[in-house]
């Protein structure tokens, strides 16, 4: 009888064992997938980056383009926002030179998020020179909280 309770004993104590390996796997395994988690929702919020900087850039593009063509009112200054602008009511729109700036900062705020940190500037200096830059809140994607790019060329 000895010998049946010893048997008995050591294989309680084998399943005892099994249930802690399998325990251990599976908080294993957890840590994993919650890693695997973590890494997609950081791989998310740096492709949403990506994607706004890549609006960024057309719409910098955008305006240099109708710099380019109306570059006489460029040159004298009638495109130039004195600083960045956040509203796009502080264009009236009854020039071209306010309506094309007001419909590009209202691009600008619309595909940027938030209006409040979503701003423009234009700087055209009377030897050709024009500066365009962007500025946006970034931190919901990971990024900084106040981005600016900046583009320059000469018309």
């Amino acid at each position: 009888m000895t010998q049946n309770n010893l048997s008995f004993a050591s294989r309680c104590h084998g399943r005892g064992f099994a249930l802690i390996e399998t325990m251990v796997a599976v908080f294993i395994l957890s840590l994993g997938l919650l890693g695997m988690a973590n890494l997609q929702i950081k791989t998310m919020k740096a492709a949403r980056s990506s994607e706004t900087r890549t609006q960024v850039t057309i719409l910098s593009y955008y305006m240099l383009d109708i710099l380019r063509i109306d570059n006489t009112a460029a040159v004298n200054g009638q495109y130039n926002t004195n600083g960045f602008a956040c509203t796009a009511s502080a264009f009236n729109a009854l020039t071209l030179q306010d309506s094309s700036r007001k419909t590009w900062l209202e691009d600008i705020q619309r595909n940027m998020g938030s209006s409040a940190n979503a701003c423009g500037q234009i700087a055209c200096t009377t030897n050709g020179v024009c500066n365009v830059d962007i500025r946006w809140d970034d931190s919901f994607n990971g990024g900084n909280s106040s981005d600016t790019f900046s583009v320059s060329t000469r018309l």
